[in-house]
């Protein structure tokens, strides 16, 4: 019963975190997970291939289960397929990750990551038709003589699995860019999803408050003047006009 008791305190304390520090919490166990997870490629005795087919295989069913299916279902053709190279794009960075992980070591395999950010400093304004960031650009470049000096100690052996491992972290600059530029259009929600809903359901609480407040801000002498007029602005009259307002509400705005 431990592991649950201890679960459970972790969620009493992660519901009690302000946003910003539940985002650096859920940043952090990211980052462990990102970092053990070229551990575990080495541990694991699959090849680079298999390894990565497995991985999609898990990930694909937990996702389906995971993953409400309205999102899925409202994808357009387009999007679909853009999605669909994407992650063609991440598959191929996962071989070329493991791939060094078996050619090399775990630690040259993570540290062949630290070059995409010379990479996304290159890729992001051409995938995304924005200026280049000069510091940007420097910090991407300060990474290079380590990268050398990387190069220039490890074992022969080793540097064609470096050499792929740079690969893979210019894969991933690329499949974040996209990703990042996907998430820029802001796509509007298709109609009748549960996102639609909810903006029609805060509208109409909004309508509510305001005429909530309208009502409470009148003189006691209009109230009782308005409650005798059909259609007025209190009593009746409220709920009339915010039955027509939601009535005539879309779907989607």
């Amino acid at each position: 019963m431990l592991p649950w008791c201890m679960l459970a305190k972790w969620g009493v304390l992660l519901h009690h975190m302000t946003d910003k520090l539940r985002a650096y919490f859920y940043l952090h166990i990211c980052v462990f997970l990102w970092g053990f997870t070229a551990i575990l490629g080495k541990l694991i005795t699959l090849q680079a291939l298999p390894l990565v087919w497995w991985r999609v295989v898990i990930s694909c069913v937990t996702l389906w289960v995971v993953m409400p299916k309205a999102p899925l279902r409202a994808l357009t053709r387009n999007q679909f397929w853009r999605l669909f190279g994407i992650g063609m794009v991440v598959g191929v960075h996962w071989l070329c990750f493991y791939g060094a992980i078996k050619l090399s070591n775990a630690s040259v395999a993570v540290a062949t990551m630290a070059t995409a950010s010379f990479f996304s400093a290159l890729s992001e304004p051409l995938i995304l038709k924005k200026k280049v960031k000069g510091y940007e650009l420097a910090l991407g470049i300060f990474i290079l003589p380590g990268m050398a000096l990387l190069v220039g100690n490890i074992n022969w052996t080793y540097r064609l699995g470096f050499a792929v491992g740079v690969v893979g972290a210019l894969l991933a600059a690329v499949f974040t860019a996209y990703n990042k530029k996907m998430l820029d259009e802001k796509h509007p929600p298709p109609r009748g999803t549960g996102v639609c809903l909810s903006e029609r359901r805060i509208r109409t609480q909004t309508t509510f408050a305001r005429l909530r407040q309208r009502r409470n801000a009148a003189p006691p002498t209009s109230r009782a003047a308005a409650a005798q007029v059909p259609g007025s602005g209190t009593a009746a009259g409220p709920l009339a006009a915010v039955k027509t307002r939601f009535k005539s509400l879309p779907l989607c705005a």
